[in-house]
């Protein structure tokens, strides 16, 4: 790509695509690395996703489609500023399973307002067997859910942010799952708030 600083700059883009699916790419240099655009019952899987500004860019096209059905699989995403932002899917589902989410807002600090992985105004959400580790910034995974019948569900995943991040698990609304994964902080306000 043309460099994060592009505004512009998509390296794969799914605008109101429905049964989209992308497998075994690299998506870098960009301002967007995978930019989803009303994107409907669709799967990516064994993406690498690195070096963009957004490495993961999901939004509703404001017409007719709200983000649902999107499903990754072992996609590596790192080296982002922003690692995955989703944003309005009140009534839709999205889920993560085996994927690595490492090292995105890397200059990141407790106090920086930085949602690194977000998730607002949301629907349901799934993360299985997904490693999250040094991921700076004041909130590592920021889940603000749609409604009280939203979840944020965690099942057998990491989440290790390191030194630099002020809050692990930040739900503002709806409600959150937690199975056998691993919260943990080592400096900063709180590891679940």
């Amino acid at each position: 790509g043309p460099g994060k600083a592009n505004t512009s700059s998509v390296a794969l883009y799914a605008g109101r695509g429905a049964n989209v699916r992308v497998r075994e790419c690299t998506l870098k240099g960009c301002y967007r690395g995978l930019y989803l655009f009303g994107n409907l019952i669709s799967s990516y899987d064994n993406l690498v996703i690195h070096q963009n500004f957004y490495g993961i860019d999901i939004e509703p096209d404001a017409i007719e489609f709200n983000p649902n059905d999107i499903h990754f699989t072992n996609c590596q995403v790192f080296d982002n500023d922003r690692c995955v932002r989703a944003t309005t899917f009140p009534n839709g589902a999205i889920s993560f399973i085996g994927c690595e989410l490492e090292g995105n807002n890397l200059l990141g600090n407790t106090t920086d307002t930085v949602k690194v992985v977000e998730f607002s105004n949301a629907g349901k959400v799934t993360l299985i067997g997904c490693h999250m580790e040094e991921n700076p910034g004041q909130y590592n995974l920021y889940y603000a859910g749609a409604n009280a019948n939203c979840q944020l569900t965690l099942i057998g995943s990491d989440m290790i942010p390191g030194d630099s991040c002020g809050t692990v698990l930040y739900v503002a609304s709806g409600s959150v799952s937690i199975n056998g994964t691993r919260v943990t902080n080592n400096f900063g306000s709180s590891q679940v708030t």
